[in-house]
């Protein structure tokens, strides 16, 4: 990063098989690769043992950071990829500043590659993209009340 670039939010997307990968393609083609910028997505085998999984983070979060942390999006709640994330929040990665959030979709992801990645936390972007993530969660056809 040269000093007049802006600390940038990385985004790193962690899901068991391709779907990360493929939704982060897919906003590319949607929003134009700059929106993107920062984002890594990791494919995670069904099955690969927990400490290669540990590894492929770390160096995915080195690789997203911009100066300002990394937001790792996990898919599932309570899995071996979401564990290892939160494991490397608490304690393995002092140098990042890392939030973690589960149950990732593409709404959520789409706020994060057009909202404001410079300027907040890790922290604070994974509150915004929660909230679009639940919002954007409805039964089609119910009125709203």
């Amino acid at each position: 990063m040269s000093p007049t670039d802006e600390a940038l939010v990385g985004v790193v997307i962690m899901t068991h098989g391709p779907a990360g990968t493929d939704m982060v393609a897919t906003l590319s083609r949607l929003l134009g690769a700059a929106a993107v910028e920062g984002f890594v997505a990791i494919e995670v085998k069904i099955g690969e043992p927990k400490a290669e999984v540990s590894v492929d983070l770390a160096d995915a979060v080195r690789r997203a950071d911009r100066g300002a942390g990394v937001l790792v999006c996990c898919d599932l709640h309570g899995s071996t990829p979401a564990n290892c994330a939160v494991e490397l929040m608490r304690t393995r990665l002092p140098e990042h500043d890392i939030a973690v959030i589960s149950g990732v979709s593409l709404p959520m992801l789409m706020k994060l590659a057009t909202g404001q990645r410079t300027g907040t936390t890790p922290a604070g972007l994974a509150k915004a993209a929660v909230d679009t993530a639940i919002r954007s969660t409805r039964v089609e056809g119910e009125r709203e009340r």
